[in-house]
């Protein structure tokens, strides 16, 4: 991705390495945030046990709560957890916005995080898709199980994350919004009527939400970006919060 976005950049892009970590002891503010990942310009790290907790005590509920308990089995989900943390992380190293020419044309503010957070929650996914398609997606790794996890790290952002603008949450939050008004506007997510939710073809909702990723890279690559543009995507993304199907769906997850 990286090679194939070069000419938009300043600088060609360096990809940092992985580092998976394991920490045992958390104090201050991570107490609360419960850090699972991070990307800078030097390295990728994964913390596994903090993504161990949280897929097991947040997301997997969740997600079974989504999907009427299906049948998931927590190894697969933690394994999948941990490699949900390291693409979304990878999603920030594309087009990262420390290039000077990705950065003239995103901006910086509120609104520049909120679609930056949504790059790397849909810009994972869209390495999937990839990886399917071209057939190099490593063998442990299960497409369906990897997109149960995406839905239970997303379901959480609207029962733990702020809608409010400016607000720390606001970026994952609507991320969220984003990941689940393409699921409903294709088809791919349809209530049962009872609080829970049938998914659609595996691949299908895979590449639905990746191209969600693959148009924002394309958005920021483009000379024509300003902005303002990217103002108004996130503008319409708050509007989409009301829909019927989203408002409903919130709802379900906070009962």
């Amino acid at each position: 991705l990286n090679k194939e976005y070069e000419a938009a950049l300043e600088k060609p892009a360096v990809v940092p390495p992985l580092i998976m970590n394991y920490q045992p002891l958390a104090h201050g503010p991570n107490l609360y945030w419960m850090t699972r990942g991070e990307a800078d310009q030097e390295r990728i790290v994964s913390h596994t046990n903090a993504v161990r907790d949280v897929a097991r005590t947040s997301e997997m509920p969740l997600a079974k709560k989504i999907l009427g308990n299906r049948a998931i089995n927590l190894e697969a989900y933690e394994q999948a957890a941990a490699g949900e943390t390291v693409t979304h992380e990878f999603g920030h190293t594309v087009l990262s916005t420390r290039d000077s020419r990705v950065k003239a044309r995103v901006g910086s503010g509120n609104e520049q995080s909120v679609i930056e957070e949504l790059k790397a929650v849909t810009g994972s996914m869209h390495l999937i898709d990839r990886a399917l398609k071209q057939g190099n997606l490593p063998p442990k790794i299960d497409p369906e199980v990897q997109l149960i996890a995406k839905i239970g790290t997303t379901a959480s952002y609207f029962v733990s994350k702020s809608d409010v603008v400016g607000s720390s949450g606001e970026r994952y939050y609507y991320s969220g919004v984003a990941v689940y008004d393409r699921l409903f506007s294709k088809g791919l997510l349809n209530p049962n009527g009872d609080g829970t939710y049938k998914l659609g073809d595996t691949n299908q909702c895979i590449e639905a939400i990746g191209e969600i990723g693959h148009e924002i890279m394309e958005m920021y690559a483009s000379d024509s970006t300003t902005p303002e543009a990217i103002k108004g995507f996130i503008e319409n993304l708050r509007v989409r919060k009301n829909t019927p199907e989203m408002q409903a769906f919130i709802a379900a997850l906070k009962k």
